[in-house]
C-alpha cells in the first residue's frame, strides 16, 4: 500500500471501486483525516474518459459513476461507456415507480452491511405492500412501476445483449426500465434489483444501474431482490424440511424466481453447504453470491 499521496499519510485503504481506490489520509499541517479518491490507472492514463465521467456525473448521479466505471473497467474503457450511455438513450418500458422511499420509512444504514440493508428494505417493502408470505406475480410486480403490460417478463425480447441493465428516473419517480435478460425469472430479478434501487438511492441519482459486478451497491441490490421475491421464511415454508432438487426447483417455480436464486437463498442462511452450487464458489463471497 502506498504511503504518501502529495502531503498526506495514507492511513489505510478503505475500499476500492470501478473509478479507482478511497484511502483514510492523514494532513498533519492541519491534524485532520480526509477520505482521499485516486483515479484507476486505466483511467487517469485516458483524459477524455475523465472528462466524459465528469460531464456524465453532473446529470446522471455522481454516486452512479463508480458503477458505471466498474462495468467500463476494459480495455477500451471510453467505447464502454458510449455503449452504456446508448443504451440510456434507448429504447425502454416506461413507467413510474408507485413505491417510494417515503412510505418505508426510515430504512438504517450503518452498521448493516450491504445484504443485511437489502434484506431489511425488502421485509420493509413487503410490508409496505401487503405480500406477507405471499409469492408477487408477474402483475403485481408490474404495478409496483404502473408497467401497462405484465408480459415485460415473458417477451418477445429484444435480442440485442446488454452490458448493464437500467432505470433512467426523473424527479417524479416517472421512469424508462431497460432489461437486459431474456428469461422470466432473470427479468423478474433484474427488475427486483432496479425496484431495490430505487428505494434506498438517492434522489439525484437518476440512473439507476444493475450491473454484473460486485459493488456493495449490486450488493444489496441482489439481496433485495432475493429476498423480495423468495423470502427466506417463506421458502422454508414451502418446501416443508425437503431439500432436495426437485422440491427447490418447484419452490423457485413458485415463487418466480431461477433455481439458482432459491439455493442462494438456502446456502446464504445456512440450509445447504456452499458447493450445492456447483461452481466452488469462494466462501469469502458469501452471503448473496447470486
Amino acid at each position: 500500500m502506498r504511503k504518501h499521496i502529495g502531503h498526506y499519510e495514507i492511513v489505510a485503504e478503505l475500499g476500492r471501486g470501478g473509478m479507482g481506490v478511497v484511502y483514510k489520509g492523514f494532513e498533519t499541517s492541519l491534524n485532520r483525516h480526509v477520505a482521499i479518491k485516486t483515479l484507476a490507472d486505466h483511467l487517469a492514463s485516458n483524459p477524455a474518459v475523465v472528462e466524459r465521467f465528469i460531464q456524465l456525473g453532473t446529470t446522471i448521479g455522481r454516486s452512479v459513476i463508480d458503477e458505471v466505471a466498474s462495468v467500463c473497467a476494459s480495455a477500451d474503457p471510453l467505447h464502454a461507456l458510449n455503449d452504456i450511455d446508448a443504451i440510456a438513450q434507448g429504447r425502454g418500458i416506461e413507467g413510474r415507480f408507485a413505491l417510494t422511499q417515503q412510505q418505508l420509512g426510515t430504512i438504517p444504514s450503518d452498521p448493516l452491511r450491504p445484504w443485511e440493508r437489502g434484506r431489511t428494505l425488502a421485509h420493509a417493502a413487503r410490508r409496505t405492500i401487503g405480500l406477507n408470505a405471499h409469492a408477487i406475480d408477474d402483475r403485481a410486480l408490474s404495478e409496483l412501476a404502473e408497467l401497462a403490460d405484465a408480459s415485460v417478463f415473458n417477451g418477445p425480447f429484444d435480442s440485442a445483449r446488454l452490458s448493464i441493465g437500467l432505470a433512467v428516473r426523473d424527479e417524479d419517480n416517472k421512469a424508462k426500465i431497460i432489461l437486459r435478460k431474456h428469461n422470466r425469472a432473470g427479468r423478474r430479478f433484474e427488475f427486483a434489483r432496479l425496484l431495490g434501487d430505487h428505494l434506498l438511492s438517492s434522489q439525484q441519482d437518476h440512473w439507476l444501474p444493475a450491473a454484473d459486478t460486485r459493488t456493495i451497491r449490486q450488493k444489496w441490490q441482489r439481496a433485495f431482490a432475493a429476498e423480495f421475491l423468495c423470502p427466506i421464511e417463506a421458502l422454508l415454508a414451502r418446501l416443508d424440511d425437503d431439500l432436495s432438487d426437485d422440491a427447490i426447483e418447484e419452490a423457485a417455480d413458485h415463487f418466480g424466481v431461477s433455481e439458482r436464486t432459491a439455493q442462494s437463498q438456502l446456502v446464504n442462511h445456512g440450509y445447504l453447504p456452499v458447493d450445492a452450487l456447483g461452481d466452488n464458489p469462494n466462501t469469502s463471497a458469501y452471503p448473496y453470491r447470486i
